[in-house]
């Protein structure tokens, strides 16, 4: 079933694959929230785990989440798609637990 199709993107968005990370990041791209949202319920926990690890300290791997996700709100436009949508978000996630190890 086809619930939209976007004629200036490179692939139509159905019923299926509303929830596919390219396709949340393209719409977070154009300030959706509930796209930014549904984004934020699958990846959080994974880059939590992930920054805990390398920064061992929770309040600090909450604020480095929180960082990188209100990164991916801002910059979720620089997306060129080279990578999967989650690798991106690891790369910002590394990137800044790696400045707040620095920092503190």
């Amino acid at each position: 079933m086809l619930a939209t199709v976007r004629t200036d993107e490179r692939f139509a968005v159905t019923e299926g694959s509303r929830d596919e990370p390219r396709v949340l990041l393209e719409a977070v791209a154009q300030g959706d929230r509930a796209a930014f949202e549904r984004l934020f319920r699958q990846f959080h926990a994974t880059f939590y785990r992930f920054t805990f690890r390398m920064l061992g300290d929770t309040d600090l791997a909450d604020e480095v989440c929180s960082e990188t996700l209100y990164t991916v709100w801002t910059d979720a436009a620089r997306f060129r798609g080279q990578s999967a949508v989650s690798g991106w978000i690891l790369g910002i996630a590394c990137n800044k637990s790696l400045k707040a190890l620095r920092t503190h």
